[in-house]
């Protein structure tokens, strides 16, 4: 939750926002106006949600909060710093008086420790699957691919979510036509009695770098789920991350095909790298810890809930000060705002 949300909540945000811009007519949830970026007389470009406190331009792609909306029209010139401290000082609460003291003391080197929660984050070593797992998550996902180049209600459903063949066939989705189980023996898991269950569904295998073999796969079931979650993690698989793309730049986003439809949008400029962490709750490996660390920046852009919210304030923007948030303007996740008409594109550059 922004800062504007939490000191004013959605109603307050709305009115606000309705003051300092021109012109702003209500629709459904949101205010719509002329874009102060872009400047012109249209309402259909511009709108503010103040729900989600978030603003964006379709023509522009200019985003953000109702924060930076405010030092946009109200303090020209200002950096975000000061025009932060305006807000606050206008709209803001009242200073806690034990926060301001510990302040003071800090001010006048006093460091009072007992206050101060530090943080620390260890990396664990990255895991891999059995080798014999790899070898056979490598055959099934190699068989499934064939089986979805074929498959054109499955290429069809990728399409709306803006996976073209192309770019489904060289991030290697597949897919699956009937439910297969194997002895968890003969794909390297040590327990004697367990399975291998494979349902049927998209088939997202995920590599690393330049190993050859999967690391894990995850199958997206469709229609009524009686058990289980819609997106199915293959026993034996690793909880690693998928990572696409080499780029200075890193965006964090949660599921896999998020990343497959960032990734085949930005790939041939080559400037960013994309990570799905398969939920805002996992961490990433000492591999991965020591590529983050060195990004240019890094948009963490986890669905729009509060889990989501949650994860970045306590790990992720703690861990990597290059991070800032940078929710998709509309929907949960790059995938909704993709079929809600958002150029992503523009989004991208935006950032």
């Amino acid at each position: 939750m922004g800062k504007a949300l939490e000191w004013l909540g959605s109603a307050g945000c709305e009115s606000l926002a309705g003051q300092i811009l021109h012109d702003a007519r209500r629709k459904g949830k949101r205010l719509w106006a002329p874009c102060p970026f872009h400047g012109g007389a249209s309402h259909t470009a511009f709108h503010y949600e103040a729900d989600k406190d978030i603003f964006y331009c379709h023509k522009c792609g200019a985003t953000g909060d109702l924060i930076e909306l405010y030092a946009c029209l109200r303090c020209p010139g200002q950096d975000r710093g000061e025009s932060f401290k305006a807000f606050a000082k206008e709209y803001g609460p009242p200073p806690d008086p034990e926060k301001l003291r510990q302040w003071q003391k800090r001010r006048q080197g006093q460091r009072d420790l007992s206050f101060e929660k530090k943080f620390s984050f260890t990396p664990a070593a990255p895991v891999f699957p059995h080798l014999e797992w790899q070898s056979r998550a490598a055959g099934f996902a190699g068989h499934s691919r064939d089986r979805l180049m074929k498959n054109t209600d499955a290429l069809a459903w990728l399409a709306g979510r803006g996976i073209s063949l192309d770019v489904a066939e060289r991030c290697c989705l597949g897919w699956n036509d009937k439910f297969k189980s194997f002895p968890a023996k003969a794909w390297g898991l040590p327990e004697a009695d367990a399975k291998i269950y494979l349902s049927p569904g998209l088939v997202i295998p995920v590599f690393q770098g330049a190993r050859a073999q999967p690391l894990k796969i995850k199958i997206r079931r469709f229609g009524k789920i009686e058990k289980g979650p819609r997106y199915y993690l293959v026993k034996g698989s690793s909880t690693g991350m998928a990572v696409y793309g080499r780029g200075p730049k890193v965006m964090i986003v949660e599921g896999e095909l998020d990343c497959v439809l960032l990734w085949g949008l930005a790939e041939k400029r080559r400037d960013w790298t994309f990570i799905a962490t398969g939920g805002c709750s996992f961490r990433p490996d000492s591999e991965l810890h020591a590529r983050l660390s060195k990004a240019s920046a890094i948009a963490v852009s986890f669905d729009n809930d509060e889990a989501g919210r949650k994860s970045f304030e306590e790990f992720w923007r703690k861990a990597y000060p290059q991070a800032r948030p940078w929710p998709v303007p509309f929907g949960k996740d790059p995938g909704e705002a993709f079929q809600g008409g958002v150029d992503l594109s523009v989004w991208l550059d935006s950032f």
